[in-house]
């Protein structure tokens, strides 16, 4: 019977608390833009970054392909 009684506790704690995410948040013009631009930054930030790694990847590869002729 306590067992019944805490599944139906935590089943109904874990309601209340599901439905108290559902929340409306407005966004301005200002917090939309800067949204956006950081948006924008991260994106070029994270090409430039994989733009970096391609470089390193390529040097790892033409010094893999150079071993291999060494050790034929």
């Amino acid at each position: 019977m306590i067992r019944r009684l805490f599944i139906v506790l935590f089943a109904t704690l874990g309601v209340e608390c599901q439905a108290g995410t559902f929340y409306s948040v407005n966004f301005d013009r200002k917090t939309e833009a800067a949204m956006a631009s950081a948006y924008g930054l991260e994106a070029a930030a994270e090409a430039m970054n994989n733009a970096s790694v391609q470089k390193i990847l390529d040097h790892y590869t033409s010094a893999e392909v150079a071993t291999a002729g060494i050790f034929d």
